[in-house]
């Protein structure tokens, strides 16, 4: 489910640990909550659970930013009886897109005993900044996380080798580099790297889930699905003037392939058939694709069959 939430911590999920207590609701208390979530990773927690109930005493902001950093956070409980779980609007919208990629990470716990928070140090154990970094960490493989934990929204982020997409206005930062950002209110500021695919849940109930690829390395994503032992595989494989995105879906649904830093195509064809422009996100359907030229970006919809392999090769 997008968010686990329970009533007391006894009924917690066995293989969950619960974060100790930060002290009372302030900007300290959430540094500090940053600290310990990138510490229990490093000494073997798994899944952390952290209580939710402190918060609702915060001050709008810290609660607001609490809320945006537990959207990433496993395992959500209240402690009060009186209270279920409740996120601010946009960390509960966060924690319900992520929820695909969460779930294929929690999988993970159970597959190879990894952490679904990674420490900078664990990704890049070679880079010695990242072993001083208490204050960031990876959601995954794939996600850069820097929260906000100050009252004027502003931090300084280290960048490890590569290159970093800001998922939310698509701005790239250069590895091997620290930069200062800002972040609005309504942002807990995301970074993917290059040469990975981030699968998110439908933008609408019913639409398309989306498979946003980061050129312009080659990349895949092993997607879990639940109730099955096998997994969709998401590959994105750049040749020269060409883009092969390959959808190997074991379930039926619909994909929308979110090309960052793109140009714009020529043709986008699957098995000689050509795939239909359209003017607009918003007239994407199987079969069209569209081209957001103020963002760089192309958007393609697939259709697959459960089971199915489709292949589309984008020209340029």
């Amino acid at each position: 489910p997008a968010e686990i939430g329970v009533r007391l911590p006894m009924l917690l999920p066995k293989d969950a640990t619960q974060l100790p207590y930060q002290g009372l609701p302030s900007w300290r208390s959430l540094q500090t909550l940053v600290r310990t979530l990138i510490h229990g990773s490093l000494s073997a927690v798994l899944l952390p659970a952290l209580d939710l109930a402190p918060y609702r005493a915060a001050e709008e902001a810290v609660r607001r930013r609490a809320s945006q950093l537990a959207a990433l956070v496993p395992v959500l409980f209240d402690s009060d009886p009186a209270h279920g779980v409740v996120l601010h609007p946009e960390g509960r919208e966060l924690r319900r897109l992520l929820t695909p990629f969460l779930l294929t990470y929690a999988q993970e716990v159970y597959d190879r005993g990894f952490p679904v928070i990674h420490p900078l140090l664990m990704q890049y154990p070679n880079d010695p900044e990242s072993w001083r970094r208490s204050d960031q960490f990876f959601f995954g493989d794939e996600i850069l996380v820097a929260p906000i934990t100050t009252p004027d929204g502003k931090r300084q982020v280290y960048f490890p080798m590569g290159n970093w997409t800001r998922l939310k206005t698509d701005e790239v930062y250069r590895g091997k580099q620290t930069a200062e950002i800002a972040a609005g209110d309504d942002e807990l500021p995301l970074f993917v790297k290059n040469g990975s695919i981030l699968p998110l849940a439908p933008v609408k109930a019913g639409g398309a889930m989306t498979a946003h690829y980061f050129p312009s390395l080659g990349a895949e994503f092993f997607l879990s699905e639940e109730g099955l032992w096998s997994p969709t595989q998401l590959h994105a494989s750049p040749a020269g003037d060409y883009l092969r995105l390959e959808t190997e879906s074991k379930k039926a649904r619909d994909y929308e392939w979110v090309v960052h830093h793109s140009a714009e195509p020529r043709e986008v064809v699957q098995a000689s058939i050509s795939y239909r422009r359209v003017a607009s996100r918003d007239l994407l359907g199987p079969g069209c694709w569209y081209y957001a030229a103020e963002r760089r970006s192309l958007h393609v919809m697939v259709r697959a069959a459960a089971g199915a392999d489709v292949v589309v090769n984008i020209e340029f």
